[in-house]
């Protein structure tokens, strides 16, 4: 594995501020990286498409990967070792489809529960039968 030539690829995928290297901080929301995870690239999609490009990226070239969401809880009861890429949905957080009168909302993986819930608190609390205010 060329590690500059593999950075550059995943540079193109999602941009050059999207892509930093563990090595610069070392821990991630309260995680603390083991120094041989530090060389660990921390990757911020904003698609699904850009999402699908590094997983195929990282199956070809033999790497593991880590799903981060918003990089708050990455250890989230496993001890992260030996890890390539950490993988953040931080900004994949758009609200994609709500259907107040199906009660069905979609939403992309990176949504924080408190942006998730302000466009659907009223509606879901109405068909509860409770009041929203």
């Amino acid at each position: 594995m060329n590690e500059v030539r593999l950075t550059n690829e995943i540079k193109q995928i999602v941009d050059v501020p999207n892509v930093k290297k563990l090595i610069d901080n070392g821990t991630i929301g309260g995680t603390e990286f083991a120094a041989d995870n530090r060389r660990a690239l921390v990757i911020t999609p904003e698609t699904a498409l850009q999402v699908s490009e590094i997983l195929d990226l990282a199956q070809r070239e033999g790497l593991s990967v880590v799903p981060a969401g918003n990089l708050s809880w990455v250890d989230a009861g496993n001890r992260v070792t030996d890890v390539d890429l950490i993988l953040s949905t931080r900004r994949m957080a758009k609200m994609i489809r709500h259907e107040p009168a199906d009660l069905v909302a979609t939403a992309e993986a990176g949504i924080t529960l408190e942006r998730f819930s302000t466009p659907t608190r009223r509606t879901w609390t109405m068909a509860a039968g409770r009041s929203s205010r």
